[in-house]
């Protein structure tokens, strides 16, 4: 397995402070409680198995800088890929998100 870099508890911190204002709003678009996230995220493994969970609580979540801190490589090619990349990701997470507030109304009729 590949070691955690120890310091992607530091970027969620800085990642809830910059889109959501505290722990408790970011808890909330994640679907789970103030405790359970600050246990998260104190945990690199434990912030790494919440992958998903993060990524669907706002599309602007880069999940790549959160996982390793800094993009995979600087030439002009590389970045065009990863911005690519990131795109499909946001429009993966818009269309998993969609399809949770469906199937959440239809539970609610």
């Amino acid at each position: 397995m590949t070691e955690i870099d120890p310091n992607i508890t530091d970027r969620l911190a800085k990642l809830t402070n910059e889109l959501f204002g505290s722990k408790a709003a970011f808890a909330r678009a994640v679907g789970t409680t103030p405790s359970y996230m600050w246990s998260v995220g104190n945990d690199p493994q434990r912030i790494v198995k919440s992958l998903g969970r993060i990524g669907l609580a706002d599309e602007r979540i880069d999940l790549n800088w959160l996982l390793r801190g800094k993009s995979l490589g600087s030439s002009s090619f590389v970045q065009r890929e990863l911005a690519r990349e990131n795109e499909f990701l946001r429009e993966e997470v818009r269309f998993l998100r969609e399809q949770v507030l469906k199937r959440l109304g239809a539970l609610e009729k």
